[in-house]
């Protein structure tokens, strides 16, 4: 039996599809001898989601998108979730590429959809299948704001920015406009603006004239860039920004999340369209402003409308409040009902044109202080019953990232947030959080009666995969349990191939369990595994496990193994790496840290420090022990000092070190080894180093590091090398303008010299330091891809060179 069909045996067996690209079922091309077979796993919610939109023509579509680089559509209103777009066209066609910042559907043509992201403007003209780059390719085209013509949907806005949460600095404030449907675009921006803008709506007002080919005259346009309007279809503008409540200072730039004036609806008035507005909160003397406000006159004079807020905006306006900002949207069948979103107080309905407003939000949780695993009282969020959530993964509700609500449906609004998104169908009586279910418990009664929380449920995603995972690890001794360490979720693990996942949580301190950055199982133990990472309260430790990660105990780094100097500055665990030739009673261990280098020969019980030269306090991220000679150490190595960058090795087990590739490897990307032989691949900087999208050079040794071969020079994020066959290699490649260069994992099987892309049917974002490939060793036909969204497990059934 081949690995392929071992594979697809075992998905159907575990009740999961063989292969997951554009959609969760099988793909027929991957059936083909010597095709790579992909399957998203991992228990998929809890990432920021930003960008969100519902279908104006069937309120069970919605698109949404993540802030990592992935867009989602479901069609029947959350119980399934599909990845939109691919790595592989013939056009790079991942819409949600390093970003989804807004959704914005054809109100005339239901199979068109355009979805803004951090590398610019993307269209599908089938209903999500396939999807082309209309506008941008690099980042300088973050895209945040999109309308079209309401008479004429063929003429279509786009203006640069990352919605009302973020500013950033490489947004430089274009709008553009298409009279073709986006085929091709014209900039329009207002005159004077240069340098960071920042634009979250823009609105063509269906009560003013229509020019053929031209769309409505009056156009308005908002953002940390001003509030401007238009009456000639942009080709000139007028700053409305004077005539605010409290003038200009409401567009001001004040911190990180906080894009001043934010959201802009209109409805249909008596003469000519009703302005509303959102202002960010502040207190102007005695006077607060902030909250919603309503212009009848085209934003020369506005009126607050704030009745049912008032706590809210006063909340917001506090000077150590993060998030100042709110968003608003509206119903174009129903005008007289908008929503309004902000955070903490949550999101708010009017049925009276925002004469009054109400409270929609019912989580039902509460703070339970209770000790952690150290004998310290520390708070767990918990969910009670009642509420009016029938699920949460959170427990909370996050910063409002986005809102929508359907043009004609009044009673379908959704809202994302850090958590994900959450999706009510009757008017905010009733929400969900669509992106996942709740499974069997896996430690029950641990609070107490209360419903699935993710503490004691099992979760599995519905096709949503929005997490930054870190590592991952496949259990020698079971190849259906797979452990996956998680920025914010911290690990899980999956006992049934991939399905269902429990957190493995107990025994890790608060403030450290959120974030794990390494996993290792043990192969000569049973369910012994080691992990650990840090977080922002305290250091972060080794932990380890005897029962599959059913519960954990700590075995180090004690602070006493550090210096006085590192004592002041956390520690986190970035990499672990195990001797195999130590006994299993007494193991040596290798951790590195944000602080140095660490070694166990007791299996933790005690520690040293052996970082490599003369180096103060590395920041060791990658670590790799040569099986066929174990004292034989590797290790990255990232200093205050840019000219101490680079890759060390150590033939003793790291009491002494050695430069390797000095001169040509600097700061190491990505490392990995080939058990079987030894040989080194190693991504590092380009000489000299460059900036976030500096190419890397490949390189390779035959020899333990005295001597490279230079392979390749693509922007590339991280390189996996098979187990067995030292010429068997894989390489991630990510892109700094998507109209130019191709993103894809690549497979050479000549040790570099010859590269084939062999996941065109899945969209990748890549670029994060956490990226991998990393291998089942007990079964290297399988492997999986660590991505800025999640991971992919995959199975590659071309034959590797034997032993």
């Amino acid at each position: 039996m081949n690995q392929l069909t071992r594979f697809c045996l075992l998905s159907a067996a575990l009740g999961v599809a063989c292969v997951c690209g554009v959609s969760q079922t099988a793909d027929a091309a991957a059936q083909k001898p010597g095709v790579v077979a992909w399957r998203a796993i991992g228990p998929g919610q809890f990432g920021a989601m930003f960008g969100i939109g519902i279908s104006p023509h069937d309120s069970k579509i919605i698109v949404a998108g993540g802030d990592m680089g992935l867009a989602f559509m479901t069609r029947d209103g959350g119980q399934h979730w599909e990845m939109l777009g691919r790595s592989g066209a013939k056009e790079f066609a991942n819409p949600g590429y390093r970003g989804v910042w807004a959704v914005c559907f054809d109100p005339r043509r239901p199979e068109r959809i355009f979805i803004g992201s951090t590398h610019g403007l993307f269209r599908t003209t089938d209903g999500g299948r396939n999807w082309r780059l209309v506008l941008g390719g690099d980042a300088d085209y973050v895209m945040s704001a999109i309308a079209c013509d309401p008479k004429d949907s063929d003429i279509i806005y786009a203006g640069s920015g990352m919605g009302a949460r973020m500013n950033v600095d490489w947004s430089r404030g274009k709008v553009w406009k298409s009279t073709n449907g986006g085929e091709s675009w014209q900039e329009i921006t207002p005159p004077g603006l240069t340098g960071r803008r920042n634009w979250v709506t823009i609105a063509a007002d269906a009560q003013s004239p229509f020019t053929p080919g031209q769309g409505h005259s009056r156009v308005y346009l908002c953002g940390q860039g001003g509030l401007f309007v238009t009456e000639d279809a942009g080709q000139s503008w007028n700053s409305l920004a004077r005539s605010l409540p409290g003038g200009e200072i409401n567009l001001a730039r004040e911190g990180p999340y906080d894009s001043g004036a934010s959201t802009v609806v209109l409805a249909p008035g008596a003469n000519q369209s009703r302005l509303f507005i959102t202002l960010k909160a502040r207190r102007a003397g005695d006077q607060l402003v902030g909250g919603v406000y309503r212009s009848d006159d085209g934003g020369k004079t506005w009126v607050e409308s704030n009745r049912g807020l008032e706590k809210a905006v006063a909340y917001l306006a506090r000077p150590q409040s993060e998030f100042p900002y709110s968003l608003l949207v509206g119903c174009r069948a129903r005008p007289e009902v908008m929503y309004w979103a902000n955070y903490p107080q949550g999101v708010f309905r009017t049925d009276d044109g925002g004469a009054t407003w109400r409270p929609l939000l019912d989580l039902k949780t509460d703070y339970v202080r209770a000790p952690d695993f150290d004998g310290k009282e520390v708070d767990w969020l918990l969910r009670g019953h009642g509420g009016n959530f029938d699920r949460s993964y959170f427990n909370a509700y996050g910063p409002a990232n986005g809102l929508s609500c359907s043009a004609t449906d009044p009673d379908a609004v959704a809202y994302t947030d850090n958590a994900g998104l959450a999706l009510s169908v009757d008017g905010g009586k009733g929400w969900t959080e669509p992106g996942f279910d709740y499974g069997e418990a896996y430690r029950p009664n641990q609070f107490g009666d209360r419903p699935p929380i993710r503490l004691t449920h099992k979760v599995r995603s519905r096709g949503l995969h929005l997490i930054v995972p870190t590592c991952v690890a496949v259990d020698p001794s079971d190849p259906k349990t797979i452990a996956i360490g998680h920025q914010d979720v911290g690990l899980v693990i999956s006992r049934d191939g991939g399905n269902w996942w429990e957190w493995a949580w107990h025994g890790i301190l608060e403030g450290e369990k959120n974030n794990i950055y390494t996993v290792l199982y043990d192969p000569a133990v049973r369910g012994r595994l080691w992990t650990g990472g840090g977080g922002w309260r305290g250091s972060g430790h080794v932990y380890q496990s005897d029962d599959s990660g059913r519960t954990f105990r700590r075995i180090g780094i004690p602070q006493s193994s550090l210096e006085a100097g590192q004592k002041e500055r956390d520690l986190f665990l970035l990499d672990l790496a195990l001797d195999p030739a130590s006994p299993p009673e007494a193991r040596t261990l290798y951790a590195g840290t944000s602080c140095g280098l660490f070694r166990t020969t007791n299996s933790g019980a005690s520690w040293q420090a052996v970082s490599p030269g003369d180096v103060p306090s590395p920041r060791v991220k990658h670590l790799q022990v040569d099986p066929t000679r174990p004292a034989r150490l590797y290790a990255s190595v990232q200093a205050q000092a840019q000219s101490a960058n680079g890759l060390y090795g150590s033939e003793d087990g790291g009491q002494h070190w050695k430069r390797l590739g000095e001169g040509k490897i600097g700061s190491v990307r990505s490392l990995s080894l080939c058990e079987r032989t030894g040989t080194l691949y190693v991504l590092g900087d380009s000489q000299p180093a460059g900036g976030y999208f500096a190419h890397h050079t490949l390189w390779r040794s035959d020899d333990h590091g005295e001597t490279w071969a230079r392979l390749d020079e693509r922007l590339a994020a991280c390189v996996g090398v098979h187990p067995r066959d030292p010429d068997r290699v894989y390489l991630a490649a990510w892109a700094a303008d998507v109209s130019r260069e191709k993103v894809n994992v690549y497979r050479s099987a000549d040790g570099g010299k010859s590269w084939t892309p062999i996941a065109d049917n899945i969209p990748l974002t890549l670029g994060g330091e956490d990226n991998a490939v990393v291998f089942d060793r007990a079964d290297p036909a399988r492997f999986f891809v660590l991505h800025s969204s999640g991971a992919f497990e995959a199975i590659d059934p071309a034959p590797a060179r034997k032993p």
